[in-house]
């Protein structure tokens, strides 16, 4: 994904609805303060993986 190679660029080129579709493509949560973010949760496919799932691991 080419476009996660500088996010902060491409935030600060779209519009208020470009922000709000790439704000909801890449965070499933974000938590905020009358001034900030605080702290966020990404979506599933961008979360960093640990390994494979137990439940998918056969013997």
């Amino acid at each position: 994904m080419v476009i996660l190679t500088q996010p902060d660029d491409v935030y600060q080129r779209c519009d208020d609805h470009q922000r709000r579709l790439l704000n909801q493509a890449l965070f499933h949560r974000l938590y905020l303060t009358d001034r900030a973010v605080t702290d966020h949760e990404l979506t599933p496919l961008l979360q960093p993986t640990t390994g494979p799932r137990q439940d998918t691991l056969r013997d």
